[in-house]
């Protein structure tokens, strides 16, 4: 799962970032992290549509509006167990 800024500076980083990571795992789920006042253009729109993310949280969120994004993930997580974890 990748959580992601659209935007680190000014540039767009995190669709970049995103880009690569799906490009090595195909199956990632993507969340685009906004500041509540983000404006994107029509090729950044484009470029986003193109990832089929997951989701998309705007800042400041919410507990409620985070839970909901892992609820209606693309791919859904598979549950494990500690020591499959460790």
């Amino acid at each position: 799962m990748l959580f992601t800024e659209l935007n680190f500076s000014g540039a767009d980083e995190g669709i970049l970032l995103a880009e690569t990571i799906q490009a090595a795992h195909p199956r990632v789920n993507i969340i685009f992290i906004t500041p509540g006042a983000y404006k994107t253009g029509d090729f950044e729109c484009l470029k986003i549509a193109a990832l089929h993310a997951s989701g998309w949280y705007q800042k400041p969120g919410t507990k409620k509006r985070l839970i909901k994004e892992f609820i209606h993930l693309r791919y859904p997580a598979e549950r494990k167990t500690k020591e499959e974890i460790t």
